[in-house]
């Protein structure tokens, strides 16, 4: 309970120190400002992960030329964990967006939103984040939406909509958390790191706060590079292929 008392009271003072001190960002993402406050954002989610006790582990590096990456998602600490391990634009859903709580903090941190239940809107809104490429690393979830960690959902093609606007390698990241509280993660203890389907947020948030440890890895995959004959489902299959593989899931 002190644990879970003391992460409460840092949670409630990070947040508004977080919204007040980030710089405006701009809607020219070759302003300075940008960058600024993707930076602050770094630096504050590192702040987070300590209050989440929760120790990151890099393999493999981001390769400059890949300005889009793409991720695995099991939890809303994912983006906390990626960020504070690089600077990046996540792109995330107008559901997000439209969150009293949630909504005011990733508008803070720089994220750009998509409507993600429209196909054909997805795909215009993504060669639109093209341009963002030239200046920041982007970032995108392209199961577009989290899920338990058994298996990985099927990529979004539309995602990759951006990749081909801007002719650029795409390089994909396996994220996974190997231990909870020091025990290894498995069916048993998985719900306390993953967030997925109807669970509802403040009970899961409370009861991350109460982990005393948790044990997250990034693995950085070799980029897919530039092809003038991928298209978006072939860029999509093949980093789905390569994230499965890393995590040791079925690649069909």
């Amino acid at each position: 309970m002190i644990l879970l008392f003391l992460r409460l009271i840092l949670t409630l003072f990070l947040v508004p120190t977080y919204l007040l001190g980030s710089p405006k960002h701009p809607t020219d993402p070759s302003d300075i400002r940008h960058r600024r406050a993707l930076l602050w954002s770094t630096r504050m989610c590192r702040v987070g992960m300590r209050i989440f006790g929760v120790r990151l582990k890099l393999h493999g590096r981001p390769d400059p030329a890949a300005l889009l990456q793409v991720s695995n998602h099991l939890s809303y600490i994912d983006a906390v964990i990626l960020s504070a391990a690089r600077p990046a634009l996540f792109v995330t859903s107008t559901e997000v967006r439209d969150d009293p709580l949630l909504g005011r903090i990733t508008r803070a941190g720089g994220c750009e939103f998509v409507e993600r239940r429209s196909v054909g809107g997805l795909a215009g809104e993504c060669e639109r984040l093209g341009r963002h490429l030239k200046h920041v690393p982007v970032l995108f979830f392209p199961e577009a939406t989290s899920s338990d960690g058994s298996k990985l959902l099927r990529f979004k093609p539309a995602f990759f909509t951006t990749a081909i606007a801007a002719r650029c390698p795409v390089q994909p990241l396996a994220l996974r958390y190997p231990s909870v509280n020091g025990e290894p993660f498995t069916r048993a203890n998985h719900h306390r790191i993953c967030w997925y389907g109807d669970m509802a947020f403040g009970p899961h948030l409370i009861q991350l706060l109460t982990m005393r440890r948790v044990d997250a890895e990034i693995r950085y995959l070799d980029p897919i590079p530039w092809r003038d004959d991928w298209d978006r489902k072939s860029l999509a299959e093949e980093a789905r292929k390569r994230i499965s593989a890393a995590l040791g899931y079925p690649t069909n």
